[in-house]
């Protein structure tokens, strides 16, 4: 079974998306800052981790910056509330460096279009662990 971290403070989108992705038939472990995210990757790997970028006690770029070189294989997918985040010098510096700690996508909430377009790279089939 495919392990996802969820990672988002607000507390709607936080229950709405662990609840699809459970009733989808995935295990969940759901939190709701960095601190708490970080002390649930040193308790187990995750396949796929879904981070906001802004978090209360820190933010969704420090926090990959941790995950991808301890666990290569973790799909990041960084959740943002507006499109004002991409905007500007030191927000493209901060998408490259991430971009270079291996996140694949960046996806505007309110999540309107389903879980399924979070789920996808997920469900593709890769080297590590065909579905």
């Amino acid at each position: 079974m495919k392990h996802v971290l969820v990672v988002e403070d607000d507390s709607f989108l936080h229950k709405m998306l662990s609840y699809n992705l459970t009733a989808d038939g995935y295990e969940i472990t759901s939190v709701l800052n960095a601190r708490t995210a970080a002390q649930a990757l040193s308790l187990r790997e995750c396949d796929l981790v879904l981070l906001d970028i802004n978090l209360p006690d820190g933010n969704g770029y420090d926090l990959c910056k941790l995950i991808k070189p301890e666990y290569p294989d973790t799909i990041v997918i960084f959740l943002t509330a507006n499109d004002q985040e991409s905007a500007g010098r030191s927000a493209l510096l901060a998408l490259r460096l991430a971009f270079s700690y291996g996140f694949i996508l960046r996806i505007s909430k309110p999540v309107l279009a389903g879980i399924e377009a979070i789920l996808l790279p997920l469900r593709q089939p890769s080297a590590r662990s065909p579905l």
